[in-house]
């Protein structure tokens, strides 16, 4: 049955549907029997009174993935009160498209679910974009799990908001983390300098660019690199910031500058025979450097007081048998083995 849209509203119903692609539905919960409007039948794709309204045909259109699991109807009947649902339907035409329907149950005198009604509407657009919205959340999640950082945001006074990952990062609790307790997370030697350098952005407007020390759940000091720019609104007022904060240990701490490819100290050098198990004939020969220089060299902790032309070719050779050379921000330079080769490997290089 075509649902009779009457006379004094017909015009208003036939706008509220065509204007909000939208139908209005109505089902008698005894006899089984369901009206459907003009719209009903367009957004399912269907000509007016080409099929029977009834629920079995509304599902038989339903995605296979949408279709309400065995004994859920029942349920959401027997609460009565308010319906919503949301799910996608196959048109003849092959074409899909996103549905809701929004409804009403209401009882007999008796308290008996006796009829529902409600109304359906097209909501494919709104569906689309919530799916982008999804897949550019995941995506941004992807590259900052990649990225070895977590994500916040502050008000645009500076009050740092969202600290989820900031608590995951430092075992803090969203207690110690709220308002200006996120400093305590930093090493006390780096708080006072990053908090000026957050202070002079937010007074700016200019985004902040901060490396630091950070203490993570195990209670060790790592670097990291803190980002945040403003987000403002049409009257260049700051709406919120939206920061970035990077585990950039590694990198700050265990790489040696491009520039010292030829500079080795005293004391790297021992360390690197040690690891080796070379004697000073042993690396001169194979770095092809005399024994004296050699000594000459590790006589000092440091590196050498003159510039040392055989420097670059034994840090290659040191190089190329598993000896890397580290030059951390703090602390002495060091060294570690990367890999090992056979002591017979090494005699025939």
């Amino acid at each position: 049955m075509l649902f009779d849209d009457g006379n004094a509203a017909r015009e208003t119903i036939r706008l509220l549907e065509q204007k909000g692609e939208a139908g209005l539905w109505t089902w008698n919960l005894k006899t089984r029997e369901m009206i459907w409007s003009r719209g009903v039948f367009e957004l399912l794709g269907l000509e007016p009174g080409s099929i029977t309204p009834s629920h079995e045909n509304l599902e038989a259109l339903v995605h296979p993935e949408d279709v309400r699991p065995p004994g859920e109807l029942e349920l959401v009947l027997s609460k009565a009160g308010a319906m919503r649902r949301d799910f996608r339907i196959i048109q003849l035409s092959g074409r899909v498209r996103w549905l809701s329907s929004r409804g009403e149950v209401l009882l007999d005198r008796q308290g008996i679910p006796a009829r529902a009604i409600g109304a359906l509407f097209d909501v494919s657009k709104q569906q689309e974009a919530l799916a982008h919205a999804e897949a550019l959340q995941t995506r941004l999640s992807v590259v900052v799990t990649a990225l070895d950082a977590v994500t916040w945001s502050a008000t645009p006074r500076g009050h740092i908001g969202d600290t989820q990952g900031w608590c995951k990062m430092t075992g803090q609790t969203l207690q110690e983390a709220a308002g200006a307790g996120w400093l305590n997370a930093l090493h006390p030697d780096d708080r006072s300098g990053v908090e000026a350098s957050w202070q002079k952005a937010i007074a700016s407007k200019e985004p902040y660019k901060k490396e630091y020390r950070l203490r993570n759940g195990e209670g060790h000091y790592r670097w990291v690199r803190s980002r945040a720019i403003p987000l403002c609104n049409q009257n260049n007022a700051v709406r919120e910031w939206v920061g970035l904060t990077q585990d950039i240990h590694v990198d700050r701490v265990w790489s040696a500058p491009a520039d010292k490819t030829d500079y080795v100290t005293g004391a790297q050098l021992r360390a690197a025979r040690a690891i080796l198990h070379w004697s000073v004939r042993d690396l001169a020969q194979y770095a092809v450097v005399s024994t004296s220089t050699i000594r000459r060299i590790e006589e000092f902790d440091g590196a050498p007081r003159s510039a040392e032309s055989a420097l670059r070719p034994i840090r290659a050779m040191l190089e190329r048998h598993g000896v890397e050379f580290l030059f951390p921000p703090v602390g002495h330079p060091c060294v570690r083995q990367v890999s090992r080769q056979f002591p017979e490997q090494r005699r025939r290089a």
